[in-house]
């Protein structure tokens, strides 16, 4: 492939994926505006958002660090990007499962930590988001490495879609927070099958085919470590914001049921505010998707 014909390719998968990430944007703004009237109450929304930021600092390391490994192993050569892709599933299932099940079994500590008990089951349902990502993000960055990005855009679309309705749906049946953070989780159960079913399971190679774990986590560790420290400065104010407000709210008040849902509703409008102001990073982190394969 000539150089013309890269830079063509190139321009082709940045519109893809921006558009994608526009429309990801856009239906973010769409249940951020509507989630709180659904709900009918500022508190409700910030149960919700209190769970799911808290959670999406581990599903963004996911998304970035995975799908920016499988796409380098597999842009690395193409012929066997099936075998790679199969081997960064089998790793994916186990670092998204290991964190799935941390996250599960340590809920309730977490719930101790920010003074409010409800968020006990929230986390454990969310914990099903972690896990779904962690295997949607090789399926991604194999799709990537190989240069396949109106698929990969495709995917992101239809994932952006079911994760609307779902959270949209699961707080319109009553359910308050449970309902939504369900409806995200079956959504993402959903893009994951959809995901492997189009795209497969990739398959098992000889040893010489397959990229030594060594050198495999190798690459992703400064990632991680980079990424957990960006994702937990954008999004550690949340929990930092629930626990003091609900200790300034306890300090005014005998009834700790009230001041949970005090704190509740400031950190509902504090997200609301905060959704706008990533609107730049995630229009930057779009154009890596791209960069980095061609590279």
């Amino acid at each position: 492939m000539d150089s013309s014909e890269d830079a063509r390719q190139a321009g082709r998968g940045l519109v893809s994926i921006a558009g994608a990430k526009v429309y990801f944007i856009i239906t973010s703004y769409a249940v951020q505006l509507l989630l709180p009237r659904i709900f009918g109450e500022a508190k409700e929304f910030g149960l919700y958002s209190a769970t799911m930021s808290g959670v999406a600092i581990l599903t963004n390391v996911l998304i970035v660090a995975t799908i920016q490994s499988v796409s380098k192993f597999v842009s690395e050569d193409e012929a066997r990007a099936e075998v790679t892709l199969r081997q960064g599933l089998r790793i994916q299932a186990l670092v998204g499962g290991t964190l799935a099940l941390a996250l599960f079994a340590f809920a309730p500590a977490i719930a101790r930590l920010l003074l409010d008990d409800q968020l006990t089951r929230l986390i454990r349902l969310a914990s099903v988001v972690v896990f779904a990502y962690a295997l949607y993000a090789a399926v991604v960055g194999s799709l990537n490495g190989r240069h396949l990005f109106a698929k990969q855009a495709r995917l992101d679309v239809t994932f952006s879609t079911l994760r609307t309705i779902g959270i949209l749906a699961g707080a319109a049946l009553g359910m308050g927070a449970l309902g939504a953070v369900a409806g995200f989780a079956t959504a993402a159960a959903t893009i994951v099958s959809i995901s492997l079913n189009w795209i497969g399971f990739g398959k098992p190679g000889a040893l010489g085919e397959k990229i030594q774990r060594r050198r495999w986590l190798g690459f992703m560790a400064p990632i991680w470590t980079y990424q957990v420290c960006l994702n937990g400065i954008l999004m550690i104010d949340i929990q930092v914001l629930k626990r003091t407000a609900t200790e300034l709210a306890l300090a005014g008040t005998s009834v700790s049921q009230a001041a949970v849902d005090l704190a509740n509703q400031y950190v509902g409008y504090y997200r609301a505010a905060q959704t706008f102001a990533f609107v730049p990073y995630q229009l930057i982190i779009s154009m890596t998707f791209v960069v980095f394969p061609m590279i």
